[in-house]
């Protein structure tokens, strides 16, 4: 599993969102939430950003680029 799989869940998880909750906030379908969590497929740019935005959290840090979990720590 790569580091946006494990980061992306946790962070789901951590915050007590459902899978429903989550894909429909970020437009798409609860079935691509879960190969984007299994590592099976790997979002898009527009899904990544809108992933970031729900989750308050910089790219860098979903991708695994930072450990830093938001832009304001750098």
């Amino acid at each position: 599993m790569s580091t946006l799989n494990k980061r992306l869940k946790s962070l789901r998880t951590e915050r007590s969102i459902t899978q429903k909750e989550f894909a429909q906030s970020c437009g798409i379908c609860v079935r691509a939430l879960n190969y984007y969590e299994s590592g099976e497929r790997k979002p898009d740019t527009a899904v990544l950003i809108r992933f970031c935005k729900y989750l308050d959290v910089s790219a860098d840090y979903l991708l695994g680029l930072s450990d830093s979990i938001s832009e304001d720590s750098y």
